[in-house]
């Protein structure tokens, strides 16, 4: 539809195809479901009234809305959100649970939320977050953005990640339980940071607000590459490490403000290199061994290992590192031959020196036909599992590291599970094995 609609006085739109027009108006609540395309080329002009919208998941949203006094926005994102938004200046609420991009975004209501469950990216140079506005960044979440300033009474609590080219605490409050980096420089002006995991500085950090930490047994860690400041409150409330690349042992190049007894220097120096995450998973083509890092320093490279059982590996391909990058990366290897039976693969990570740490191992299954495939019933299971498809073998119920927890004879096909903790299982019966669940 190309058309324009003139003033919309409330109500519904259901559009399952794509809209290319205007609206010139909104005067009275109004709910929008948008299971197609709304396209750049159309304007939600004149909204002056509550306004409900919901993109579907597979669906995209590219239409400006210029809203006005008497506005409010519920906007909740399932698809692909690609505009800017100049938020109403009544209370708001923005939810993204899959890829939203702003080119610009605007800060004006007296109540803003900004909630992002999947990955969110601010595209202009600067995004002061004013007034009462909140972004909560939730754990697994992902955000993206230049520079990002927390100002006065706002506030920024990440679970998840946090990548800047600057960041502004700028009397605002910040609370870190995730992963908070920048490509450049870190401020804190009197304001108020909390963080209780990693923070990761590229440039310069500085420091003249609050800056507290977790309580004990917790530490939380603040890596910096560049000069450091320290002309406030650091580590006076909760325990922090604090670790200047260019000064490991003596703290901050510059310091005129508070330290709390319980603050560290560099003695929590986080491993040369953080693993975020660590996958395997079982393709037409082959297996795909993924993972990433958080931050790597003095990286040589990663060593693919394999092995038919979680005790004896072989090295696969061999990966080269970025050696130092504040930033992390992602890596992928594809194992073109697998194994056909239950495979084990681990990461060894080798630093520049020679010496190296291995990654947890993670487990794949074998391919399976659905006539070889076992079925276990009931799955979920609590006391027991009866195994169809063993063919008169053992059956085997390993943990998800590949240890053997329960051995069954061969000719009985009911496995008891007392005394097996809740949690994720195999079971194996010759070259075949299936996924248990127990509660």
């Amino acid at each position: 539809m190309n058309a324009t609609l003139g003033t919309f006085r409330g109500g519904t739109i259901n559009n399952t195809g794509s809209w290319g027009g205007n609206i010139d108006g909104v005067t009275a609540a109004t709910t929008v479901a948008n299971s197609g395309t709304w396209a750049s080329a159309s304007r939600f002009n004149g909204v002056a009234a509550p306004l409900t919208l919901t993109n579907a998941s597979g669906s995209t949203w590219s239409t400006t809305i210029n809203t006005g006094a008497g506005s409010s926005l519920d906007i909740t994102n399932n698809g692909t959100w690609n505009v800017g938004l100049g938020l109403s200046p009544g209370t708001n609420r923005f939810t993204n649970t899959n890829t939203a991009t702003f080119p610009t975004l605007g800060f004006n209501g007296t109540s803003t939320q900004l909630v992002n469950q999947g990955s969110m990216t601010f595209g202009a140079s600067r995004v002061d977050v004013q007034s009462t506005a909140t972004i909560t960044n939730s754990s697994g979440a992902t955000l993206t953005t230049n520079a990002l300033s927390i100002n006065s009474t706002a506030t920024l609590t990440n679970a998840g990640t946090v990548q800047a080219t600057t960041f502004y605490n700028d009397q605002g409050t910040t609370t870190n339980t995730g992963v908070l980096r920048t490509s450049a420089d870190f401020f804190n002006y009197s304001g108020t940071v909390t963080n209780t995991n990693r923070i990761i500085v590229a440039g310069a950090f500085t420091n003249n607000g609050t800056f507290a930490g977790p309580a004990a047994p917790g530490r939380g860690s603040v890596t910096v590459a560049g000069a450091s400041t320290n002309t406030g409150t650091f580590g006076v409330s909760g325990r922090l490490d604090f670790c200047d690349a260019g000064n490991p042992t003596s703290g901050f190049d510059t310091q005129n403000g508070t330290v709390g007894a319980t603050t560290t220097f560099c003695s929590a120096t986080p491993l040369p290199v953080t693993l975020v995450s660590f996958s395997a998973v079982r393709q037409s083509q082959g297996v795909l061994v993924k993972w990433s890092t958080a931050m790597e320093m003095q990286n040589a490279y990663f060593v693919v290992e394999r092995g038919a059982n979680a005790e004896n590996f072989q090295p696969l391909a061999k990966v080269k590192g970025m050696e130092n990058g504040f930033q992390g990366a992602e890596y992928v290897f594809l194992d073109e031959q697998p194994l056909v039976q239950l495979t084990y693969y681990r990461l060894r990570q080798v630093d520049t020196d020679g010496t190296g740490t291995y990654s947890s191992v993670v487990v794949v299954t074998g391919p399976e036909t659905s006539a070889m495939a076992l079925v276990l019933l009931p799955n979920p299971a609590q006391q027991y599992v009866q195994v169809q498809g063993a063919a008169n073998r053992p059956i085997q119920l390993l943990d998800m590291t590949g240890r053997v927890l329960r051995m069954q004879p061969a000719g009985n096909s009911l496995l008891q599970l007392s005394g097996v903790k809740p949690g994720l299982y195999l079971v194996r019966t010759g070259m075949r094995t299936a996924r248990l669940v127990v509660e």
